[in-house]
């Protein structure tokens, strides 16, 4: 084919275009489109990524909804648990009171 150097030898022009054209076809298909299938590989791949991504923030704005609303809903209940346990307190009090009462009306 060509050989730097020997322009004795030198094939002529057509013969050089096609050498040129199936170079740049084999290259073409070596490489360019190899890096194209890759980069659209890469922009599937990140795509994906993307939409879990998204995916994931939306369930954790979730979670962190519902770790609020359990927070609130604790702190009623803590306060309703602290009310019921004044008013039996109370009650027990009352009656401890009634009762103390009555047994020293009936000793005398």
């Amino acid at each position: 084919m060509l050989r730097a150097g020997d322009k004795d030898t030198s094939s002529p022009p057509p013969e050089c275009l096609q050498l040129l054209s199936r170079a740049t076809q084999v290259f073409r298909e070596e490489y360019i489109l190899k890096q194209d299938m890759a980069r659209e590989e890469m922009q599937r791949r990140v795509k994906l990524l993307t939409g879990q991504r998204n995916k994931q923030l939306e369930d954790l704005a979730l979670c962190r909804g519902e770790r609020k609303r359990l927070r609130e809903s604790a702190e009623r209940l803590a306060d309703k648990y602290g009310d019921a346990k004044y008013r039996q307190e109370a009650t027990m009090n009352r009656a401890g009171s009634g009762q103390s009462a009555r047994s020293a009306a009936c000793s005398v």
